[in-house]
């Protein structure tokens, strides 16, 4: 029996089954990995993904999973993971000088150089060596550690355990094949009271097709509404949980031409004609990349 890899209720009914050596090669169209290596090469394909959806907490994954890996992210941080995004920037106005951080999946380390440069004493966990970012200029401590890994996610806990002010997590939840195993260590890391943020790709921020290459194994394992985001937390042993959704200010236009036409032309992504009429309100809000959820450590009972 399947259970969901949130909130684990058996409620979970499958959506779609994929032929998964076809995403994985438009993925690896996407990513252009520089050591030119085929799908094959890279990955272990099963015959067939299934895409499951929980009824509970509306979490989407797929299994069985295919992971990234070095293979993906070791060689796409230049064209991926570029410069600060909405999330980061969410929290490094709420950060104070000297605040301990811990910073998991912190890929490119773009963020722990941000909050050095604030005085924050930072510590980035991933699973591969980002050296080339410390190389730049920052000032944080590095460790390596499998983050599907339970013996290494232990090891993490032994070493950091109630030690940081913040643990973050910008992009990485649905990355992991065990979201609630990554949460739990994260919390154990945080001291008393401390804060934990974590975001993840908004799944309502584009067309929800089954099959899009960025939003599929191996390179997303889950995907995430704020309603899933929220249930994360909640079952993490932390209170004061937010969920704050991304949105972008985008002008109005009002399309001519035939339905059919029109329709087309908005599900590919391409320019359609504008009314010379100015539509009222003149922009709308979109939704956009991210959402982000932070939450407090519970105290320890006192007896």
């Amino acid at each position: 029996m399947t259970t969901c890899i949130v909130c684990r209720s058996t409620d979970v009914h499958e959506v779609a089954a994929a032929d998964p050596l076809r995403v994985l090669q438009e993925l690896w169209n996407v990513v252009e990995n520089s050591e030119a290596m085929t799908v094959a090469d890279a990955f272990a394909i099963p015959t067939q993904v299934v895409f499951r959806r929980c009824a509970s907490c509306s979490a989407e994954f797929f299994h069985p999973t295919i992971s990234g890996g070095t293979n993906i992210y070791s060689q796409s941080h230049g064209d991926l993971y570029t410069d600060l995004r909405w999330d980061h920037f969410q929290i490094l106005r709420r950060l104070r000088p000297g605040d301990r951080i811990i910073d998991f999946g912190g890929g490119s380390g773009r963020f722990g150089l941000a909050a050095s440069q604030k005085g924050c004493q930072v510590t980035l966990i991933d699973s591969y060596d980002v050296q080339p970012q410390a190389d730049r200029g920052a000032d944080f401590r590095l460790m390596v550690a499998d983050l599907d890994s339970q013996a290494d996610l232990s090891s993490v806990t032994e070493i950091f355990q109630e030690s940081a002010d913040w643990v973050t997590g910008f992009h990485v939840v649905e990355h992991v094949h065990e979201p609630l195993q990554l949460l739990s260590t994260m919390v154990d890391c945080l001291s008393e009271k401390g804060r934990l943020a974590v975001s993840v790709p908004n799944r309502m921020r584009f067309d929800i097709a089954y099959l899009q290459p960025l939003d599929c194994p191996p390179h997303h394992q889950s995907r995430w509404t704020s309603r899933a985001l929220e249930k994360l937390l909640q079952g993490s042993n932390l209170f004061d949980v937010t969920i704050k959704e991304e949105t972008i200010i985008r002008p109005r236009t009002v399309v001519l031409g035939p339905p059919r036409w029109v329709l087309s032309r908005i599900r590919s992504g391409k320019s359609a004609i504008p009314s010379p009429i100015r539509p009222w309100p003149p922009s709308r809000l979109i939704k956009g990349m991210s959402l982000l959820g932070t939450g407090t450590k519970a105290s320890r009972s006192v007896t």
